[in-house]
């Protein structure tokens, strides 16, 4: 192009004389005939409907209950696919040829997924009136997928390759002014020898004039033919899903019992009362078929019910009245044998025993709650001396308890120091560990050697005491103080009752 402008072209006429002369080195490919539509996809099939539940009463008759699942509807079958249209080309071109292709063929439908069969809950007074059944609860079939459609043919070409020769033209120029001047060869060309056929040239220009001159066939170019190709065949729709069995619960009597798993009550509200409480346990058994009439059709799994009860009485046998003992509440809960638990307030003591009738509670004494967790702190001994202080039970309860541990942890904030102390009650008779001295109500400690590296003078302390009173009952209740105190000064220590203890 920019060499044709150089010799005095312009840019319409160069644009003119290169788009007659396209290489065969470049030929482009087109396509011959329509594509051929694709098929429809099939409907999927509808699924089958669920089979009723219900319940029933046997009796000593014969009775047939049928609750299958319905089938599932097939798929329809996927339409084929068009062959391509008007497959006709111009023969011996100077391109390539592409055959359209043929349509996809449409995709099956989907079988319908059969429908589940219904659930039966079967009441009756013997396993043997099954006999007297015959139960239907299968699923049904899913339905059949459709089938794919017919893919549809491309296009076919008459003729697989051909050649066109290749000839070459000279573009020649001479002079205007010079009438002698002879012609020159500007540049050469090639095209399609049936495309160029008589070349002539016409355009003013006041220096040169210019012609084609045919130099010969100096090559052929080959080109190709491709049949289109066929569609794509449609997929075959999948088969629905065969429905599931229903399930079978049988139930010995005429109803489900309502369960009472537990129960929690004060004691002035329960007392001398017989309260049940009763589980149902659902047994998963395999044997049905064994049990029902000829042509029944079920999975032979089914649920029997199993129904576990107790009872339990409780007994006030204490002269402490309820209130006096806070008429706490007990808790009863039921296991899947049958057996009771208990959760029973540890203020109070009791016996729990059990007979062919259920359990019988007794209380037979207690400690009013709020005496519990009443130890406080008294002071330290001469109001100086860190290493001898006293606490005072002011519930008065060691007499009534089994034991009351005391831990004690010092600390002046980067050391810490603990131990512990002990005072036991068996069969009234009162044991200590430790330096404790027991004064009635009182109780005097005095901190082992092992804490002398924080009793220093001047030194600021904090104890930690945490008190834990076991009762007759085993129970366990926790209390926890903080006290301040500068080892040898005269100070009243700093004391706080702590309502969250600390580990």
């Amino acid at each position: 192009m920019k060499y044709l402008q150089l010799l005095g072209f312009s840019t319409a006429l160069s644009a003119t004389l290169l788009t007659s002369f396209i290489p065969s080195a470049i030929a482009r490919t087109e396509i011959f005939g329509q594509p051929g539509r694709d098929g429809l996809s099939g409907r999927s099939g509808r699924s089958g409907e669920d089979g009723r539940s219900q319940s029933i009463q046997l009796t000593n008759d014969p009775q047939l209950l049928d609750m299958s699942g319905t089938n599932g509807e097939n798929g329809e079958n996927g339409g084929s696919g068009e062959d391509a249209q008007h497959c006709y080309s111009a023969h011996d071109v100077p391109y390539n040829l592409q055959g359209a292709q043929g349509g996809d063929g449409g995709n099956g439908g989907n079988g319908g997924n059969g429908g589940n069969g219904g659930n039966v809950t079967i009441f009756l007074s013997e396993l043997a009136q099954l006999r007297n059944l015959q139960l239907r609860n299968s699923g049904g079939m899913g339905g059949q997928g459709g089938r794919g459609g017919q893919n549809g043919r491309g296009c076919q070409p008459y003729k697989l390759t051909w050649t066109i020769e290749i000839c070459e033209w000279a573009l020649m120029r001479r002079s205007r002014k010079d009438a002698n001047a002879s012609w020159q060869e500007v540049e050469r060309e090639k095209q399609d020898c049936e495309e160029s056929g008589h070349k002539s040239y016409e355009h003013d220009n006041e220096t040169y004039e210019y012609r084609w001159d045919h130099r010969g066939v100096v090559d052929h170019d080959r080109y190709y033919a491709e049949a289109g190709p066929a569609g794509r065949p449609g997929q075959d729709g999948s088969r629905g899903a065969n429905g599931s069995y229903g399930t079978v619960s049988v139930v010995p009597g005429v109803q489900i019992p309502q369960e009472t798993l537990t129960v929690q009550a004060p004691i002035a509200q329960i007392q001398g009362q017989s309260i049940g409480l009763l589980k149902n346990n659902w047994l998963n058994k395999t044997d049905l078929n064994q049990y029902l009439a000829p042509g029944s059709n079920v999975s032979g799994e089914y649920q029997l019910l199993q129904t576990v009860r107790n009872q339990f009485q409780v007994e006030w046998k204490t002269n402490k009245s309820i209130d006096l003992l806070g008429n706490p509440a007990i808790t009863a809960r039921i296991d899947k044998i049958g057996d009771l638990s208990f959760q029973i307030p540890g203020h109070l003591e009791y016996r729990n025993t059990r007979n062919d009738k259920g359990y019988k509670i007794e209380i037979v004494n207690g400690i009013a709650p709020e005496r519990l967790k009443q130890i406080k702190f008294r002071g330290f001994d001469q109001f100086k001396d860190a290493r001898n202080f006293a606490l005072i039970d002011e519930g008065k309860l060691m007499q009534e308890i089994t034991s009351l541990e005391i831990q004690i942890k010092v600390s002046d904030g980067k050391q810490t120091i603990a131990d512990t102390y002990a005072i036991n009650n068996i069969n009234s008779k009162l044991s200590t560990s430790n330096a404790i001295t027991i004064l009635g109500d009182i109780y005097k400690l005095q901190l082992s050697d092992k804490f002398t590296p924080l009793l220093q003078p001047g030194k600021p302390l904090t104890y930690i005491i945490t008190t834990m009173q076991t009762t007759r009952s085993e129970a366990t209740y926790q209390s926890q103080m903080r006290v301040k105190q500068v080892v040898d000064q005269v100070t009243f220590p700093t004391v706080e009752y702590l309502s969250n203890p600390q580990n």
